[in-house]
């Protein structure tokens, strides 16, 4: 029987676990396009070489310049003048973000920020002070520096991308953005109050990509996940030389991010592709970055720029590690791949060559043995990890140096954790019986209740990123091992704020793939103490519980009118939602819903309607036949109200069919899409309901 299980994401999904230890498939490290590795050593106070001892990589995750000018252009020669004499020399600004002219080039005037308005200099400091007290998955469903002068920039290269952006906008309002921090101050009141966090930047981008995109997330519970994320499109303008932008290529940008009340994670793209993954930006922090991608090189400087090239150190020197190891793949047979065809005589020549390498590793208590090994070095891990940040001296306080090593040290034994609990578990139990499946499961747990908790501060835990992918991780595993709900294996480990971020993220991750998820819903509410986390669980029933009316969304039709979803027919109606590049969502439309609706649905008189995400309207139109059809009315949202969409109903992937009835009520946020049988007789028990006789036990084949 054929299975339908396909959905295109939002963004590519993060494959946790180690190079060392890749399921299934052979993955190169390394996430970040550009990251140059092996790199010259980057000189400048926090510089090291790239013979760093390495961080032991057997614990490790998958997962980010300078030219010259003539010296003519300095003193402003003819050359200069004729670059720059067409520039405006006044600033545009916009309320929530300032965007104004630089140039880039060795000689970089990093001292200079004449733009910057005297009022913000007050945020400019170099020890920001965050008084914000450091004190304190179920995966499935088996469980419930600044220099004067004219002289190079003294940080390093990083990974780069593309930009170029025209017009700011945040997805948060000002009033949802000051509701969330008064929610947030009710359940941590030892944080400091709310202060802005100013970013500026220069930027050299000789192909013209764009747009240049800044992402912040206030409150990390998933990478998917929309909550609690601004977005900021980042307008560029030229510089005017005696601002210290003497290199006519160059563009500046500033942006001013309101309201922090605690650290967030900051991701900078370009036509979206990463040139920051994640990095942490704390309140009232002042951070220059120079971004050349000319010669695809990033810098950063101002007081906050001992923080982020930490945290870049970090990640490379372990995607330095990845690189230089085999990439390894765990397989039942290794002999059943490499004998097909000619793969044993490639694999084998690559062996004698200087080159990447390719190892195999079978399932079994020997490779599980090998991780769980990984696991118990973390002393070793953990003072690796702090020698490099010492390095750093004063420019990291112990707030920021805290949560900074302690997104290192999770991240790092994520991916061992992430494989026991996709693979091995299911895997070995399958291999052992009885008392030595008993004694393997103890030897899992017992490696999973060793973490050094008391090593990092109670708030650092309540932050971090990759703590939380982490305990989702373990305490999943912990779960099964323990045969509890990922709510009980929470609740007999945390208490707090912790606890119930824990189980809000649970949620937000797992809910939809639940049947009755108002149970979990009125369950995990009665659990959580925090307003901010008990509201952000009752919020996620508007996506996951049937009954709400659909939200007002303004669409576009093929011949360019506008129209909302309150004027369409008031019949009963299943909306199919895709975009026009994900071939699930073709394969999804022409194997089942079209064929539902000519065979079955049409004659029960309902109706079947199209709505694209795509931004590109020609593409949209160009490939109707193919994603859907033009017997039914076919429509396109608009930016901001594919916005609204993802935001409110929480959309992580496509395609999606909602089940309206007459009224607009929502009846069903999807159809079975295991095999066709299922998707039919799925449709038809929605359709009973509202219609009995409707109620059909004879199901045709689609």
């Amino acid at each position: 029987m054929k299975k339908f299980l396909l959905t295109c994401f939002l963004a590519l999904p993060c494959l946790f676990g180690s190079t060392s230890l890749l399921s299934l498939v052979a993955q190169s490290p390394g996430a970040d396009l550009l990251h140059r590795f092996g790199g010259p050593n980057r000189g400048g106070p926090f510089s090291r070489p790239d013979t760093f001892a390495q961080l032991d990589n057997s614990a490790e995750t998958s997962v980010e310049a300078i030219y010259t000018t003539d010296v003519s252009a300095i003193d402003g020669g003819p050359a200069l003048r004729s670059a720059v004499s067409h520039l405006p020399a006044s600033i545009k600004e916009t309320a929530s973000l300032r965007a104004f002219a630089r140039s880039d080039d060795p000689l970089h005037w990093e001292s200079v920020l004449s733009t910057v308005k005297a009022s913000d200099i007050r945020h400019r400091t170099s020890d920001i002070k965050l008084n914000f007290g450091l004190v304190d998955s179920d995966q499935d469903m088996r469980v419930g520096l600044g220099v004067s002068g004219l002289q190079s920039p003294s940080f390093p290269v990083f990974r780069n991308q593309d930009s170029s952006g025209r017009e700011a906008y945040s997805r948060s309002t000002e009033a949802q953005s000051l509701a969330s921090n008064v929610l947030c101050l009710s359940s941590s009141s030892s944080l400091a109050s709310p202060s802005p966090a100013l970013i500026y930047g220069e930027l050299i981008n000789p192909d013209s990509l764009g747009p240049l995109k800044v992402e912040l997330i206030r409150h990390y519970t998933d990478r998917k996940s929309t909550f609690e994320k601004d977005d900021f499109l980042i307008e560029t303008w030229p510089g005017e030389f005696f601002d210290g932008v003497v290199d006519p290529r160059a563009q500046k940008f500033s942006l001013s991010i309101p309201d922090l009340i605690q650290p967030a994670y900051l991701s900078l793209t370009i036509q979206n592709r990463p040139l920051l993954d994640r990095y942490l930006i704390f309140p009232g922090d002042s951070l220059k970055i120079g971004i050349n991608l000319a010669q695809s090189t990033l810098v950063f400087g101002g007081p906050a720029a001992a923080q982020m090239e930490a945290q870049f150190q970090l990640r490379r020197i372990k995607l330095q590690n990845e690189f230089d190891q085999p990439r390894k793949i765990v397989v039942s047979n290794a002999d059943d791949l490499l004998d097909q065809e000619d793969n044993r005589e490639r694999w084998e020549a690559n062996q004698v060559k200087f080159s990447s390498k390719l190892e195999f590793e079978k399932y079994g208590s020997e490779g599980l043995d090998k991780i769980l090994g990984s696991l118990q070095n973390q002393d070793t891990l953990l003072c690796q990890i702090d020698e490099w940040l010492d390095l750093f001296g004063k420019n990291l306080s112990e707030q920021k140096k805290d949560l900074i090593r302690l997104d290192a040290f999770s991240g790092q034994l994520l991916g061992p954790v992430s494989m026991i609990n996709r693979f091995y578990y299911q895997e070995l139990r399958g291999q052992l019986q009885g008392e030595a499946w008993t004694e393997k499961l103890d030897l899992i747990l017992n490696a999973l209740l060793v973490f050094k908790e008391g090593a990092f501060d109670p708030e650092s835990r309540k932050i971090s990123a990759s703590y939380l992918d982490f305990q989702m991780e373990r305490l999943a595993l912990i779960s099964l091992i323990k045969g509890i709900s990922f709510h009980d294996a929470v609740e007999q480990t945390y208490q707090g704020e912790l606890a119930d971020k824990l189980k809000a993220s649970f949620l937000i991750q797992n809910l939809k793939r639940y049947p009755d998820p108002k149970a979990l819903i009125d369950l995990y509410s009665k659990t959580v103490q925090s307003p901010f986390w008990r509201n952000r669980i009752q919020q996620l029933g508007a996506s996951t519980i049937p009954g709400g009316t659909l939200i007002s969304l303004e669409l576009e039709d093929t011949l360019g009118n506008r129209i909302l979803t309150s004027s369409l027919p008031a019949k009963p109606t299943l909306i199919y939602f895709y975009f026009s590049t994900c071939v699930h969502s073709a394969h999804y439309f022409q194997d089942l819903l079209w064929p539902l609706y000519k065979v079955m649905a049409k004659e029960m008189g309902v109706s079947l309607i199209a709505i694209s995400v795509d931004k590109d309207r020609n593409l949209w139109l160009k490939r109707l036949p193919e994603y859907s059809n033009l017997e039914i009315p076919n429509y396109r949202l608009t930016e901001s109200n594919k916005q609204k969409l993802v935001d409110y109903y929480e959309f992580s992937g496509y395609p999606r069919t909602f089940f309206i009835d007459a009224d607009r009520r929502i009846l069903s946020f999807g159809l079975d899409r295991t095999d066709s049988a299922k998707f039919t007789r799925s449709f038809l028990t929605i359709l009973s309901a509202i219609n009995p006789s409707n109620s059909n036990p004879n199901i045709p084949t689609l």
